[in-house]
């Protein structure tokens, strides 16, 4: 559900602009200023969801070392009970339930909720595509991502679109074309972590050792201490 909290409104406003930023000090002062817009306001659902997508965001990209998940339980179970008219909320919910708990039958139910209720919405789409991926329905992930490329071809945000339509290619054992969309995503995002992974995999997958260890060397460098 929405506001009528102004402060409320406000906050999640400026949490907005952070999280666009893409970056760890963007998101944990994004998570911050959601945080405080629920605060206001507890029945505020979006606010809920974006928190959700914050700590998705810092696990994919190592911004954050260790999660409460009893915390981020509560924020996706709030996000889902009080956000059924709120598709930004269900989608990131949904999300994170297949992503921190691999509740993914319940996560297809929610980002289905989210599409159904606006069906023009490309992040809930590209959420759709990533819970279609952990479902092991390749297909209906990368049709679900081709919708939300082609609901908002230059949405700023693309990258996550691109990202994730590499990983669903990966997992389907089409490493070129996993290759060929990760390279899309580094174009606008070149340190974007998840889409380096699917770099660096898919090129020894195939014997592109060279590659492989130069990408990885590139990622090394944005995380000293990730562990083979």
């Amino acid at each position: 559900s929405g506001t009528g909290d102004l402060a409320a409104y406000d906050l999640y406003l400026h949490g907005l602009d952070s999280w666009n930023r893409w970056t760890q000090e963007g998101n944990a002062n994004a998570l911050r200023l959601f945080y405080a817009a629920i605060e206001k306001d507890r029945d505020f659902s979006t606010p809920y969801g974006l928190a959700v997508s914050c700590y998705l965001l810092a696990k994919a990209n190592g911004w954050m070392s260790t999660f409460d998940e009893k915390e981020i339980s509560r924020i996706v179970d709030r996000a889902a009970d009080i956000g059924t008219d709120d598709p930004v909320a269900l989608c990131w919910a949904g999300h994170a339930l297949a992503f921190f708990f691999k509740d993914v039958e319940r996560a297809l139910l929610l980002v289905d909720r989210a599409v159904e209720l606006d069906a023009n919405l490309a992040v809930a789409w590209q959420r759709s595509g990533w819970v279609h991926c952990y479902a092991g329905d390749f297909d209906g992930a990368i049709e679900s991502l081709g919708k939300a490329i082609r609901l908002n071809p230059l949405d700023p945000r693309v990258f996550l679109t691109h990202s994730a339509m590499a990983f669903a290619h990966f997992i389907a054992g089409r490493d070129d074309d996993a290759t060929r969309y990760a390279g899309m995503a580094l174009r606008v995002k070149p340190n974007w972590m998840p889409a380096l992974r699917v770099v660096i995999v898919a090129n020894a997958m195939h014997d592109r050792l060279d590659e492989a260890r130069r990408v990885l060397d590139r990622y090394l460098e944005i995380d000293p201490q990730a562990s083979l």
